[in-house]
């Protein structure tokens, strides 16, 4: 709290109407939105599986892209950013 809104006769200005957001309306029936359909999983399973892909090619011309420069910490920095992208996808892919 800032050192203003420490005062006791602090009182907060409302906003006018027009500045207030609307109300939020929650949709509700009776599907759990915690539990994905048969076709999200599969299309989950797809995109994310050719993320992996990605990042596996990703990471073999990072790579190689490092070793050219000669650069020995750099390289060991590449790599481990590609696993780290290839086991988030990974993951990903089989959950």
């Amino acid at each position: 709290m800032s050192a203003q809104h420490q005062h006791a006769d602090y009182v907060p200005v409302p906003l006018p109407e027009k500045l207030q957001r609307p109300a939020l309306r929650v949709h509700h029936d009776d599907a759990d939105p915690g539990i994905l359909s048969g076709t999200d999983e599969k299309l989950n399973f797809y995109t994310h599986g050719a993320g992996f892909a990605a990042s596996v090619i990703g990471t073999s011309v990072l790579f190689l892209a490092c070793q050219g420069l000669g650069d020995f910490w750099l390289t060991i920095a590449c790599v481990l950013y590609g696993l780290a992208l290839m086991s988030v996808f990974g993951a990903s892919t089989l959950s």
